[in-house]
């Protein structure tokens, strides 16, 4: 026994060292889907969070929709933001104006949804750097806490880049979900 007590040793640090490394190495591997389509059966009803301003137009809360959502991310994607443009259902404020037409909205392979609205997000909204921000993020969290195919969104304006939305908030570049401004 003596004689097999180092070599016992070595085969102990390196099983030791093989199961760190195993287990280190397995939770750097990302839980996002590799592919942009993801199966939801016709009938599913999933449960989806949309984010509206909350009672004090302060912050973001989320209301908990049951919505029938198509296979197609862009179609998943266009249901979610129409709904945030028809409003809650509850107590919440809208975030975009009542206005608000959706023209388009694609998905790129690096998983940022871009969304175009029509001038009357910008025309009228009604102003104010919170409500601004309340009104972008209202979007983007909604697609990215949702959706793990959308990683970040782009909001474009009668299908042009704008500096801001109404003055304040620079989306000029995709934007990833904030849940700072959620309560």
């Amino acid at each position: 026994m003596r004689r097999y007590g180092p070599f016992l040793l070595v085969v102990a640090c390196v099983v030791t060292g093989a199961v760190f490394v195993f287990r280190h190495l397995s939770s750097q591997v990302p839980v996002r889907p590799t592919s942009h389509r993801q199966a939801f059966p016709k009938t599913a009803r999933p449960e989806v969070y949309l984010y509206f301003s909350g009672g004090d137009e302060s912050h973001l809360s989320a209301e908990r929709r049951s919505m029938v959502l198509p296979e197609r991310v862009v179609d998943r994607a266009k249901a979610i933001v129409t709904a945030l443009i028809e409003g809650p259902t509850g107590p919440l404020t809208r975030t975009l104006p009542a206005e608000t037409e959706l023209l388009a909205l694609y998905v790129d392979e690096n998983g940022v949804g871009y969304v175009d609205f029509n001038k009357a997000v910008r025309d009228n909204h009604p102003g104010g750097s919170l409500t601004e921000l309340l009104s972008i993020y209202s979007v983007v969290n909604s697609l990215c806490l949702n959706m793990p195919e959308i990683q970040a969104v782009k909001i474009l304006i009668e299908g042009r880049d704008a500096q801001t939305l109404a003055g304040h908030i620079d989306i000029r570049y995709p934007l990833r979900a904030d849940l700072l401004l959620v309560k």
